[in-house]
């Protein structure tokens, strides 16, 4: 598959202008809310980089007014909180492709394969054995968020225990966010720390200071066109009557 770099074409910034239209984003960027406490990289950004911070949640703000309401969240500064607390279990799941996972991931997550085939399985064994927080993510929390709600129907007796005892969450922002708040990458094939983000789509590829972006190099409308109308249809079906 071709690859593409950050240069903008008309497609994706019609995408951006109708991102921001549809979630009314404001000058300054709520950055406490989205990010789930303070962090002073994200308020120390080029022009630039807080332009492309505001995109991001403008994008995020959209994606889940759409798609994942009653999906379950969490920041990436409650994120840090849990992984700097050694006493509480946390299982990062890269829910990409594996062309964006071999650029980088965020250090010490598995991929969404690695997930199903050794960690899950334990964990629907011996559901009540121990506390554990699985936080999924995606470029921006699309993909990932799905998957947390397709985990959490097919798994009900895992993930709805009582007391808590699993947490399934999706990344608000998910990769994007994790740099915007200057977090580390890692690419993991070479064990090596990197700054380079792959945003699957130009649309996203919405670095901030001191990071680069690379997608896959396709047109995005149909691909987005065919998403908002499987949604239309889907809702179409459970407002119809006797349905």
């Amino acid at each position: 598959m071709r690859w593409g770099h950050t240069k903008t074409g008309r497609s994706t910034t019609v995408l951006r202008i109708i991102y921001c239209m549809m979630a009314n984003i404001s000058s300054d960027p709520d950055v406490e809310n989205f990010f789930g406490g303070r962090n002073i990289f994200a308020q120390s950004q080029s022009p630039t980089g807080v332009r492309n911070l505001k995109l991001v949640q403008a994008q995020w703000d959209v994606l889940k007014g759409i798609f994942l309401q009653g999906v379950p969240e969490i920041g990436v500064e409650e994120l840090s909180t849990i992984i700097d607390d050694n006493t509480r279990k946390l299982v990062l799941v890269d829910c990409r492709e594996k062309d964006e996972q071999a650029i980088s991931m965020i250090p010490n997550a598995i991929t969404q394969l690695e997930f199903e085939g050794s960690v899950l399985p334990k964990l629907k064994l011996s559901p009540t054995s121990t506390t554990t927080t699985v936080v999924a993510y995606c470029t921006i929390g699309y993909r990932s968020g799905l998957y947390i709600e397709q985990i959490r129907k097919k798994y009900p007796e895992v993930a709805t225990l009582e007391g808590n005892a699993f947490k399934f969450l999706n990344l608000r922002g998910s990769l994007l966010a994790w740099c915007h708040s200057g977090r580390p990458l890692i690419n993991r094939e070479y064990e090596t720390p990197t700054t380079t983000i792959h945003t699957y789509g130009e649309t996203w590829a919405l670095p901030p200071d001191g990071y680069d972006a690379t997608f896959y190099s396709q047109w995005l409308v149909p691909r987005l066109l065919g998403k908002v109308f499987s949604w239309w249809v889907r809702i179409s079906k459970r407002s119809s009557p006797g349905e």
